[in-house]
Parts: C-alpha cells; sequence; structure tokens
C-alpha cells in the first residue's frame, strides 16, 4: 500500500490589537436621569391636567351662577324701573289735574269776590327831636334814618371812674323819661357807653377796663329809664364801646370829654 505523505501548510497566526472600550458614566448617568424625569412627567402629567380641569370646571361653574344671579338683579330692577315709571306718569296725571283745578277755582274766586280794597302800609312812627328841647344838657341830633340821638355827657351823669348815676344824672333822666313814656312808648331804643382811652384807674378792680366801665354806665341808665317805665324791657338794647368810637381827638382835654359820653337812641 503506498504511502501518503502529507504536506502540512505552516498557519499563519495574525494577532490583533483589542482597544478597550473606555466607559462614559458621566453620560450613562445624564441619561438615567433624564429617563426618570421623563417617567415622573409622563405620570404626573396626567394628575395636573386633571386638577387643572377640575379647577376651570369649579370656576366656570361660580361664574354661571354668578352670571344668573346678575340676571335675576337685572330682572329686579327692570321690574321697579318699570313700576316707578307707572307711578311717575300718575303723579304726572294728578299735578296736571290738580293745576287745572287750581285755575278754574282762581277763575271762579276772581267773579263772585268783590273788589278787594287795597291793603295799607303801616304809617312809620313819627320822630320829632324838638319834644327834647327842654332839656338841659341834652345834645339833640336827628339821623337820614329818621332815628333820634340823644347825647349825654358823663360829666352830668357820673362822677369820674364811677357807673353810679349822680344827683344831676338822675334829675336829667327823669325828664328824659317823661318824653320817652309820652311820646315813644312804642320806639325801640339802644343805649350806647363811650369812654376816653384813658385806663381806669380808681376802680380798676371793679371796672379792669373801659369795656366794663362803658357797658356799666350804659347799663346804669337803661334801669333808670326801665324804674321810670319810660321803655319797656323788651324794646331796650345795652351796648359798651369804650373808646374804639370817638366823636373827638383824645389828644385834648375838651376832645377826652367829649367822647366820654352815653348817648340814647330812638328808632323809627
Amino acid at each position: 500500500m503506498p504511502t501518503t505523505t502529507t504536506q502540512s501548510t505552516p498557519i499563519q497566526t495574525t494577532l490583533v490589537q483589542v482597544t478597550p472600550i473606555q466607559s462614559t458614566p458621566f453620560k450613562a448617568k445624564g441619561t438615567a436621569t433624564k429617563f426618570r424625569a421623563l417617567a415622573f412627567v409622563t405620570l404626573c402629567l396626567p394628575l395636573f391636567v386633571g386638577c387643572n380641569a377640575m379647577r376651570v370646571k369649579k370656576e366656570l361653574h361660580w361664574y354661571k351662577q354668578e352670571r344668573e344671579r346678575l340676571l335675576q338683579d337685572l330682572n329686579r330692577i327692570e321690574h321697579d324701573l318699570n313700576i316707578c315709571r307707572g307711578e311717575q306718569e300718575g303723579l304726572k296725571d294728578k299735578l296736571v289735574d290738580a293745576a287745572r283745578r287750581a285755575r278754574l277755582a282762581e277763575e271762579s274766586m276772581i267773579q263772585i269776590a268783590p273788589a278787594a280794597a287795597p291793603v295799607a302800609e303801616p304809617e312809620p312812627t313819627v320822630v320829632d327831636p324838638s319834644a327834647f328841647a327842654g332839656i338841659d344838657d341834652v345834645d339833640v341830633e336827628q339821623g337820614a334814618g329818621g332815628e333820634i340821638r340823644l347825647t349825654l355827657n358823663q360829666s352830668i351823669l357820673f362822677p369820674a371812674g364811677s357807673a353810679v348815676l349822680s344827683k344831676s344824672g338822675a334829675a336829667t333822666l327823669r325828664q328824659l323819661s317823661e318824653v320817652l313814656a309820652r311820646d315813644y312808648a312804642d320806639n325801640s331804643v339802644r343805649v350806647e357807653g363811650h369812654t376816653d382811652n384813658t385806663p381806669v384807674k380808681k376802680a380798676i378792680k371793679k371796672y379792669p377796663s373801659n369795656w366794663e366801665l362803658s357797658t356799666a354806665r350804659a347799663s346804669s341808665v337803661v334801669r333808670a329809664l326801665l324804674r321810670a317805665k319810660a321803655v319797656a324791657a323788651s324794646q331796650v338794647t345795652v351796648s359798651g364801646y369804650a373808646d374804639q368810637r370817638p366823636v373827638s381827638t383824645n389828644g385834648t382835654a375838651e376832645g377826652r370829654k367829649s367822647n366820654r359820653r352815653v348817648e340814647i337812641w330812638i328808632l323809627p
């Protein structure tokens, strides 16, 4: 048997260098985080949408109720307005009817009533200054409006710094009272007290200033007139003006003497 010789062919071995794959842990971690976030959003989105839908549904329901309430208010207002309009029309008719009846009544009165006599206006009280002409130490002036001013100097009525009537002052006022009671019982009377600008010295505790002194002197004159029943208490007024209404200068003795006075005004 023939011998077969097998020729072996050498096997060539090729070495392939394998490069190890480097892991990227950070990228893998980021991808996992993204997947988890996506999963969370996927799970929560239906819940969020559902809650939002419920809220919108509740708000829509509230707006519907509010609309119904406003419509009811509007209907009630329109109803009240219609009632007011009806009442207004009724009042207009009544007003027109009342005016018509008033016109008819006036025409009837004109036809049946006699001509009315004109109403006489009350005549003003006559003020005659000559009635005081016989009284000494009294200056008499008549104003443009018919009023009479009787001026009595302080030296006739009161001692210096006092509001107590002197004997001569009381006698003068008795004469004035007779004329007032006889001729001017229905007239209003105003009594004013006036001083100069000299401060009060002797009776400063009783009269701290010329305001008190001038008012006290005018009051003394009024009391004398009331005692004599020359004027009614309801028709007389009292005023004190101190040195605020001088009739002369306070720079001279004569001027200051003129300013110390009491004025009795008889009003028409």
